[in-house]
């Protein structure tokens, strides 16, 4: 075989194993993927790699000779040594391919596997080989690095080997060229194929932000429950401990706001899967559901709640200690956790669930950061005392189109807080003031404003809040109160917690909408919670990143029909141009919002 021959074929082949190697492998780390069949990819992995590798080592040992028998060694060791540069790979797999890859060394070093040299040789293989799967993504964005490196691997192979290795008598040459088509691999492998690979991951990490919100899917809720249901019948029929821990992060709507939609689900993706990572540090059966946008949910079935604590203030810690990042932006954040176990006096799971809802609520009220067991809140830690006298309600006007000039028909009131070091009005850092000072900053706006008509936004926590519906209720029935006040809530809860405080609202004639429908509140989220609210708001601002200006129409007219058809009010929030006024229009939209007509501002005119 001459030497031309060779290097196309090495061409050829390092091209053709590369591209099948990240089929599969991309295959097998599909998480939309039924576990079998990923099982299975992965299975297919090994084959490729370490699999084809031995065949190739044993073909060659007991079938060729000479120059022929080495070209088949050397893309023995190059099939093997593949997987180093892909992540994600078990202790168990990583341990079976340096398994295949030591033998590769043993077999041809057998005559001075003991020589000081042959041993240093082996140290440093070790080393570079660690370092290459440690900096993985720093070879693939710098090939040229992994084609260095790869070389240093061949050259500590071959130039170690003896002179006569696996019945090949090694000269010079032939090391020099065993040392070079190892690297002809390597270039082809580092230079073209992983760059395809960064390409892919790019594209299905962009793809995980955009459809984050599948996962937390009416489809994957109904599954949830079906499955934490037949534990927990299982469980109480047997007598056994069953603990569910509740995870929810903090001032999500704030990082959603601020940094945008596909910003916060990289935020909650980083912090799924830094639970993942805790998770899997422990010997302890557990169950993992996403059940909202920013919630998740753990079963860990035979277990008491003692043995949880552990692990939830790891995971508490973990996510605290961990930054998450889209689009050059570095995110922190923190979560609530709730744990609660499975009571033998439980009539039925709603009962599990609600109690493991109102630890995450305590966490919350105490703070946040923290971990309640039923109502004991168990990690030290306190929140700073808040000067609540810098917080207000800015007004932003939503306006009907359906009458002469378009007038003000609402304001929607969005709280904002005075930062003395900036000196202007920013978010705060915490939405969830105390119950007190909502009344008090709503008495504000209605001293100042002749309105009197407002929307006020509530999270998932204050919306699930008794007490909060109570005191809007009073403020709402007082003689001094608003004409009108409606709740928009921000994250819709489970139906029985929906039902119980939409009934406290509506009993004080007042409405609830549904905010930011079609992004963070899905179709599949909210449609059979439909009847307990009044209306809806869609929000454009959220969406034009990832819509062009079909796909925004196609949206707006699909929520504008669900609102029709369950008789409820509809309001387009992101209205910033024209043409965005025009579709309205066109629509049949009679309420919108945005900055085509103000931003939020004080009605307080000494506090401007």
């Amino acid at each position: 075989m001459n030497l031309l021959m060779r290097m196309a074929l090495v061409g050829f082949f390092s091209i053709g194993f590369i591209a099948c190697f990240q089929r599969v492998y991309m295959a097998a780390f599909d998480q939309s993927q039924r576990r079998e069949k990923r099982i299975l990819r992965r299975a297919e992995l090994w084959l490729l790699s370490s699999g084809l590798a031995l065949i190739l080592h044993f073909g060659a040992m007991y079938a060729l000779t000479g120059d022929t028998a080495l070209f088949f060694h050397n893309w023995a060791l190059f099939l093997a040594m593949t997987p180093i540069v892909y992540a994600g790979f078990s202790k168990l797999e990583i341990t079976m391919q340096a398994a295949v890859i030591a033998m590769l060394w043993e077999a041809h070093h057998q005559s001075n596997l003991w020589q000081p040299t042959t041993i240093l040789a082996m140290l440093l293989f070790a080393g570079v080989l660690g370092l290459m799967a440690h900096y993985r993504m720093k070879l693939v964005n710098h090939w040229l690095l992994g084609v260095v490196g790869s070389g240093v691997l061949a050259a500590l192979f071959w130039g170690s080997a003896p002179a006569r290795s696996m019945l090949i008598t090694l000269t010079a040459d032939q090391r020099q060229w065993a040392i070079g088509m190892y690297a002809i691999m390597a270039f082809v492998v580092f230079g073209y194929w992983l760059r395809a690979y960064a390409d892919d991951l790019n594209k299905a990490s962009l793809k995980r932000l955009v459809e984050y919100d599948a996962g937390a899917s009416a489809q994957a809720y109904a599954q949830y429950q079906k499955a934490l249901t037949t534990m927990f019948n299982r469980a109480q029929a047997q007598h056994e401990p069953l603990t569910l821990l509740s995870i929810d992060c903090d001032h999500f709507k704030q990082i959603n706001d601020r940094y945008g939609h596909l910003a916060a689900n990289a935020a909650l993706i980083g912090v799924s899967d830094t639970i993942n990572q805790t998770l899997q540090q422990y010997d302890l059966a557990y169950r993992i559901y996403q059940t909202g946008g920013e919630e998740l949910n753990i079963v860990f079935p035979g277990v008491h709640p003692q043995a949880v604590v552990k692990i939830a203030n790891h995971i508490r810690q973990a996510v605290k200690d961990s930054e998450y990042a889209y689009d050059g932006r570095s995110m922190n954040g923190t979560v609530s956790i709730g744990i609660t176990e499975r009571h033998d006096d439980d009539q039925n799971i709603d009962e599990l669930y609600k109690r493991a809802d109102d630890a995450v609520y305590t966490s919350k009220r105490n703070g946040r950061d923290l971990i309640t067991v039923e109502h004991t809140v168990l990690t030290d830690t306190a929140p700073a005392v808040e000067d609540y006298s810098q917080y207000r309600y800015f007004a932003q006007g939503v306006y009907d189109l359906s009458l002469d000039g378009q007038p003000r028909y609402y304001h929607e009131l969005l709280l904002r807080h005075y930062d003395a070091e900036l000196k202007r009005w920013v978010l705060p850092s915490d939405f969830e003031i105390p119950v007190a000072e909502i009344p008090r900053l709503l008495r504000q706006v209605i001293a100042a404003d002749p309105l009197h008509n407002y929307n006020i936004n509530l999270t998932a926590a204050q919306f699930r809040d008794v007490e909060v519906a109570r005191v809007l209720t009073a403020l709402a029935e007082s003689p001094d109160g608003p004409t009108n006040l409606t709740v928009e809530v921000t994250e819709v809860a489970n139906a029985a917690i929906t039902r119980h405080i939409s009934a406290i609202y509506r009993s004080a004639g007042m409405k609830i909408l549904i905010d930011d429908v079609g992004s963070d509140n899905s179709f599949e989220l909210v449609q059979n919670e439909l009847p307990y609210f009044d209306g809806v708001k869609f929000a454009m601002q959220n969406l034009r990143r990832t819509n062009d200006a079909d796909q925004m129409h196609e949206r707006i007219a699909f929520w504008r029909q669900v609102a029709q058809a369950n008789h409820l009010s509809f309001i387009l929030e992101g209205v910033e141009t024209q043409a965005d006024l025009d579709l309205a229009k066109k629509l049949g939209i009679q309420f919108v919002q945005g900055y085509f007509f103000d931003k939020p501002e004080s009605l307080i005119p000494a506090l401007v």
